[in-house]
Order: C-alpha cells, then sequence, then structure tokens
C-alpha cells in the first residue's frame, strides 16, 4: 500500500485511513489488524519506525 511515509495531519487522519481502509472501526481488533496486514507489511513499517524496527529484532522477526 506504499503509505508509512505519507505525514497526514492528526484532524484528516481518520478520514483519509476511511478511504483506504472503509470498514475500518476504531479501535481496530486483533482479528481486523491480522486479516488486514501481513509480516511483509509491518517489515515496511519498520523501516519508517525504529520503536518498531527494535520490536522485530527482539521478537526474532527482522
Amino acid at each position: 500500500m506504499d503509505q508509512e511515509t505519507r505525514k497526514i495531519p492528526a484532524s484528516i487522519a481518520l478520514g483519509q485511513l476511511r478511504k483506504l481502509w472503509p470498514e475500518y472501526d476504531k479501535p481496530a481488533t486483533a482479528m481486523q489488524l491480522e486479516n488486514r496486514f501481513a509480516l511483509d507489511d509491518l517489515k515496511r513499517v519498520a523501516q519508517q519506525d525504529n520503536h518498531i524496527s527494535r520490536l522485530l529484532s527482539l521478537i526474532g522477526l527482522a
């Protein structure tokens, strides 16, 4: 989806998210997240977020 580097103001973030994921309901359940995202998606995000990168490393997925 290549959205991990977008900078979106908080005031419009929910509307933008719903354009990409219309069935999104805040907060998403673990099952919704599992059905929507794969490990490759998380690894792409980890390239932009040091905390997620470290977490993946700590749990052996990086």
